[in-house]
Order: C-alpha cells, then structure tokens, then sequence
C-alpha cells in the first residue's frame, strides 16, 4: 500500500462516463476519491484539510502516477465534493 509523505494525497480519480462511452475529463478540474493522506507538511502544525474517502475535486494536471491512483499536494485540492 502507497504511504504519502509529508502533504502529499493520493487520489484514485473519477471515471468519466456518457452513454456508454468513457470520456476524458477537461483538465483543469477533475473529481476523485482520496485513498492515502501524509501526516502534513514538516514544521506545520496545520492539519490536511482532507481525509481518506473524501470526494474531492482537483485542479490541474497532476503527472505524478503509481498504478491507477494520482499523486498530489494538498494545495492542489480544490474541495469536497
């Protein structure tokens, strides 16, 4: 199982789906679902706004990639959804 570090979030993104045809999301928002969260950046006391099974939207294009899930920062979230 992949353990973020520090404010990293990994994020199994959403399929996008119309009649039956997979359709590429647009890329500067996208939908997922949170599945690992790091403890928060060092030397912060801030707490990551997230959690594990949080419905989130994203912005841009994250190319960061370990199997099927996205890899990001947590500034990177734009909220839940």
């Amino acid at each position: 199982m992949l353990r973020p570090l520090n404010d990293n979030i990994a994020v199994r993104p959403d399929p996008f789906v119309q009649s039956g045809l997979l359709i590429l999301p647009e890329e500067d928002t996208r939908t997922g679902v949170v599945v690992a969260v790091g403890p928060g950046k060092k030397g912060s006391n801030r707490p990551l706004m997230v959690k594990v099974g949080d419905h989130v939207m994203f912005s841009g294009t994250v190319d960061l990639k370990h199997d099927d899930l996205l890899m990001m920062k947590d500034k990177d979230i734009i909220g839940l959804v």
